[in-house]
C-alpha cells in the first residue's frame, strides 16, 4: 500500500473513509499486527536469492494488468527487497 498511495487517486481515501494518506499505511500495519500477519518476508523464511524467481512469477499474474500503477520486473524486485 505504501508503494501505491503516493500515486493513487482519491479512491483510496473514499474506500478507507476518513483515513488520510499519511495514516493509511500505519493503519494497515496495525491491522496486520492485530491479526498476526508477519511483518516481513524474512519472518516467513524467504531468502534474498528467491526474489528474482518470485518477481518473475508475480509478473505472470493477472493482477499485474489491473494494478492501478504500471509495474515492471525491477519494481517487483525492489518491493520484495523492501519487504525482506
Amino acid at each position: 500500500i505504501a508503494w501505491l498511495v503516493p500515486r493513487s487517486s482519491n479512491a483510496w481515501l473514499l474506500y478507507w473513509g476518513d483515513a488520510k494518506d499519511d495514516g493509511l499505511v500505519e493503519a494497515v500495519e496495525q491491522l496486520n499486527s492485530d491479526i498476526g500477519i508477519s511483518h516481513s518476508l524474512s519472518e516467513l523464511g524467504v531468502k534474498e536469492d528467491s526474489i528474482g524467481d518470485m518477481a518473475t512469477d508475480a509478473m505472470k499474474s493477472i493482477n499485474i494488468s489491473v494494478n492501478p500503477r504500471q509495474v515492471t520486473l525491477e519494481d517487483l524486485v525492489g518491493l520484495y527487497r523492501q519487504a525482506l
